[in-house]
């Protein structure tokens, strides 16, 4: 299974959209939606968007700090065989240095998850892609 990364924006929108809250659901939404067609499609996505969750689960006195958010993202990132950019990802300062790795790292960027689909078609029958 082609594991993919999912870059784009959690928080505000830098477009002159709107910012808030409500931006950030509709981020949220957007992600977790490509995440979903990614695994209805037969990928292995890593969407962040899902990060929340561990929030929801803290105790007193536990915290998660975005640090340590974005350097788990980071490693996760690594271990990916393809990154799917949504619109407006280079809004986001973290994101930019989420995409910035991946060309590091020779990980391959798509635009859409139709070429992603392409480009696993693409890959020999019953060969891993590398990465």
């Amino acid at each position: 299974m082609v594991r993919v990364y999912i870059v784009g924006q959690f928080s505000g929108n830098n477009q002159g959209g709107g910012k808030g809250v409500i931006q950030v659901l509709e981020n949220i939404r957007i992600g977790i939606r490509a995440g979903t067609e990614l695994l209805l499609a037969g990928f292995a996505p890593f969407c962040a968007w899902l990060d929340h969750q561990y929030f929801f689960q803290l105790r007193d006195n536990e915290h998660i700090d975005e640090g340590h958010i974005k350097a788990y993202s980071i490693e996760w990132l690594g271990q990916c065989q393809a990154v799917l950019l949504l619109n407006g990802w280079w809004y986001s300062p973290g994101a930019q240095i989420e995409v910035s790795k991946a060309k590091e790292w020779g990980i391959p960027t798509f635009n859409s998850i139709e070429e992603i689909i392409e480009w696993r078609e693409s890959i020999n029958e019953g060969q891993e892609p590398v990465g």
